[in-house]
Order: C-alpha cells, then sequence, then structure tokens
C-alpha cells in the first residue's frame, strides 16, 4: 500500500494535520500489524520506499531525497524530526520552562515588561 502513495508538497498544506498524520491517513498504521513494517510509521515507510537511510553507518547524503520530486517532498519532515531530535537529547529541555506549538511557518514571542521603566523598542541596525 504505502508503494503507491503519491507523494505532493499540498500534504504539509492540510489543516490541522502534520505531513506524518496526512501521510497515515493515506497509508494507516493498522495495515501493517504482524508485518515487517509494523515497528515504522507512514513517513519512515515511504523512507524504506525510496530506500533512504536517514541514520547509521552507511546513511545516504542529502542529494538522496532530491532524486525525484516525491523524494524531495520528504526533506522537510526529515529537517523537522532532526531538529526535534537534537532538542530533545540536550540539555535544552531541562531549560526550557515553555514548550509552543506552532503549526504555521511563523512564530513570533513576545515579552510583557512590568515596573516603572518605559519601554523602548532597540532600533534596527542600518
Amino acid at each position: 500500500m504505502y508503494n503507491s502513495i503519491k507523494l505532493e508538497k499540498s500534504l504539509y498544506n492540510i489543516s490541522g494535520k502534520n505531513f506524518t498524520q496526512a501521510l497515515t491517513e493515506l497509508d494507516p498504521d493498522s495495515a501493517y500489524i504482524g508485518t515487517e513494517l509494523a515497528g515504522l510509521d507512514a513517513y519512515e515507510r515511504q523512507l524504506k520506499r525510496f530506500n533512504i537511510r536517514t541514520s547509521g553507518a552507511n546513511c545516504d547524503t542529502v542529494d538522496k531525497f532530491f532524486k525525484t520530486s516525491q523524494t524531495a517532498v520528504l526533506f522537510p519532515e526529515f529537517v523537522r524530526r532532526a531538529i526535534v531530535s537534537g532538542m530533545n537529547s540536550t540539555v535544552l529541555k531541562e531549560i526550557v520552562a515553555v514548550n509552543s506549538e506552532c503549526d504555521g511557518y511563523d512564530f513570533r514571542g513576545y515579552s510583557i515588561v512590568t515596573g516603572s521603566a518605559p519601554y523602548t523598542t532597540p532600533l534596527a541596525a542600518g
């Protein structure tokens, strides 16, 4: 089943779903119970489909993602997972007080300053 899915970048734009959730809807994990693919999620099955190895001594280079338009669609999810993995495996999780989830492409943080000093905006270098 995972061999017949057409990968398109529109899978990243489905409201309320991330890429892996969109893939899972097309290729449910339940279809693989008791098979050699049972431990893989829908994204990992696509990596297997295209023989892209992302870890280990014989892992592929980034250019393997860009051999076809379908495999290129897998690259942003690879980057997202690598960032999450790095964040979860460092001291960062021990010093971060709040984690804000954002499904968009842009997130702007803000802070509230209390006290008597007036708020000033730094001037842009120019």
